[in-house]
């Protein structure tokens, strides 16, 4: 607050544009994000001195640490299923009108300890969805796969997932596979959750866990392609996992918006990689970034375990998404990282590298040819 303003007519002016409107703050956004200044291209500095320049155009900067986070977790699909930090927000009362039932292969009141049970629901989608959550839990675990990538895992069934679904779905057939598994020392109730929610358009399909889906118990070191599949059971005392009530009303009413809030990097614990691309510290008060690459983020972009296992994870997942369509995969990641389409030069590049049928390691190596060029770390 208190540093002098490079153009003080120019904030007083923003200043009274946002009284004049209502303090509507979207308006004041849109009205920065038309304006000339906003769209013109960013200028080049020979110095970083501002009393010696005026002003031309905006200047490029780096993505934050936390936007560069952000935009890996969009582009490859790897985003976490749920915050480290979670607010407490009210129920808003949209929640799902169609609920799920809890289900087993049997009535579930005397399940096995440590009796595993495979759920299956496979359904088509001829059009791509806006958006795909899906709300689990488990008592006392699950392990939750789309199209045969693990999205989710769980070991407290009183802390239900609220997992997005949408950058594994496909057109055509889709396989939701929930693998639960029942606790304790002794016989005891158990039972899955499941409540999945899509968007297309103005429609809505909910697939509720039911007697629509299969179930098979899985024995010891059993392949799911073995088990023998028959309907799932509604249990008959759902009212075991009434305590679950306000949190799960809560859950229902941010699957009803779309998922609610979005894990951000900002929501995570910082690691190494978002400290060595200069995410503070908490306790720290810090008014500025730093806008210069420095040697520890140069060698943790380069090679970096964080960085190399996220790009695994979006190697693998986008190698099952784009088989044998090398071309549409380059088209897609051009889009996503860069908003433009691939030059035919970049586009030739891109196919050597991928080869004619993509593999994870392929995919992995352009995936960071991509995300270390200027063009994806600067925002102009």
């Amino acid at each position: 607050m208190g540093t002098k303003p490079w153009n003080e007519d120019l904030l007083d002016y923003l200043a009274c544009y946002l009284v004049d409107h209502q303090y509507d703050l979207k308006k004041v956004l849109a009205h920065i994000a038309e304006s000339q200044a906003y769209q013109s291209k960013a200028q080049a500095l020979e110095s970083d001195d501002e009393s010696k320049w005026t002003y031309a155009g905006p200047r490029a900067k780096r993505l934050t640490a936390e936007e560069f986070v952000d935009a890996i977790w969009q582009i490859l699909g790897t985003r976490p299923a749920s915050p480290d930090f979670t607010p407490n927000l009210p129920a808003t009362g949209q929640a799902s009108a169609s609920r799920a039932t809890w289900i087993w292969h049997n009535d579930g009141l005397q399940s096995p300890a440590g009796e595993t049970v495979a759920f299956r629901k496979v359904f088509s989608l001829a059009d791509p969805v806006n958006s795909a959550m899906a709300l689990i839990t488990c008592d006392n675990e699950f392990t939750f796969s789309v199209n045969g990538t693990t999205l989710a895992q769980s070991q407290e069934w009183t802390t239900p997932q609220l997992v997005d679904i949408k950058p594994l779905l496909k057109i055509g057939a889709n396989e939701l596979l929930i693998i639960g598994k029942n606790g304790g020392s002794g016989p005891n109730a158990a039972a899955m959750y499941a409540q999945v929610r899509l968007q297309q358009g103005k429609d809505v399909v909910e697939l509720g866990s039911d007697a629509s889906w299969q179930a098979a118990v899985l024995a010891d070191s059993q392949s799911i392609k073995d088990a023998p599949m028959k309907p799932a059971v509604a249990v008959p005392n759902p009212q075991i996992w009434d305590s679950l009530g306000e949190k799960m009303n809560q859950l229902h009413s941010q699957l009803a918006n779309g998922g609610g809030i979005k894990v951000r990097a900002g929501l995570m614990k910082s690691d190494f990689l978002m400290r060595s691309l200069g995410r503070p510290n908490r306790e720290q008060i810090v008014t500025s970034r730093p806008n210069d690459l420095t040697t520890l983020e140069a060698m943790d972009l380069n090679n970096g375990s964080v960085l190399a296992s996220q790009l695994a994870r979006g190697g693998q997942q986008l190698a099952s998404r784009f088989v044998g369509n090398a071309e549409g995969l380059v088209d897609f990641l051009y889009w996503q990282a860069l908003s433009r389409a691939a030059t035919p030069e970049e586009k030739q590049t891109s196919l050597e590298v991928l080869g004619t049928s993509p593999t994870s390691e392929s995919v992995q190596d352009l995936l960071w040819a991509i995300l270390v060029i200027p063009e994806f770390q600067l925002i102009r």
